[in-house]
């Protein structure tokens, strides 16, 4: 989760739709030091909430990466639509799969949140609590990404995305 979460900071500041400064790299090692010192601040006020908090942490975990998982493939969906390449990566079962995989992710993204429910003895679980405060953490930093976002057209954005990085191996993106 630690390198997930900060590898992911790194290319929302890099492609400037975080803080710009989360998408810098260190001179000496080229680590994402920023994101790391971000995610290492949060998991260290995770330490001191108490194991209370661990399972709910967890169960909102999975429920995010189902709904990731399903923005992935309606994200495919939509730019196979739109802008079709061929010779481009061919999925195994082609579109069908994808469909299957985000009807798939769909449903666990509603099992997730049921099972939250029905363990709360259907009230409001203290999962959704902190679901509603990812959201508001999200809206924030959307909020306070606005000037670094004004900072790129959508061509540029495009082109920083895509770009290489020194040390990726071709193909590896």
């Amino acid at each position: 989760m630690f390198f997930a979460a900060t590898r992911v900071l790194y290319a929302l500041g890099r492609s400037h739709l975080l803080p710009a400064g989360l998408g810098r790299l260190s001179g000496d090692g080229r680590a994402p030091t920023r994101a790391i010192a971000v995610v290492t601040l949060l998991s260290i006020i995770g330490l001191f909430l108490g194991k209370g908090v661990l399972l709910p942490v967890v169960n909102v975990s999975s429920t995010l990466f189902a709904v990731m998982y399903t923005i992935v493939c309606f994200g495919v969906l939509r730019h196979r639509r739109a802008a079709p390449r061929p010779g481009a990566y061919r999925v195994p079962g082609g579109t069908l799969l994808v469909w299957l995989a985000a009807l798939f992710s769909l449903y666990l993204v509603g099992l997730s949140l049921l099972q939250q429910y029905r363990d709360a003895g259907n009230r409001m679980p203290p999962e959704w609590w902190l679901l509603l405060a990812s959201l508001a953490a999200g809206a924030l930093a959307w909020t306070l990404g606005g000037y670094s976002r004004a900072a790129l057209n959508e061509t540029q954005r495009r082109r920083v995305i895509f770009e290489q990085q020194p040390g990726d191996q071709p193909g590896s993106t």
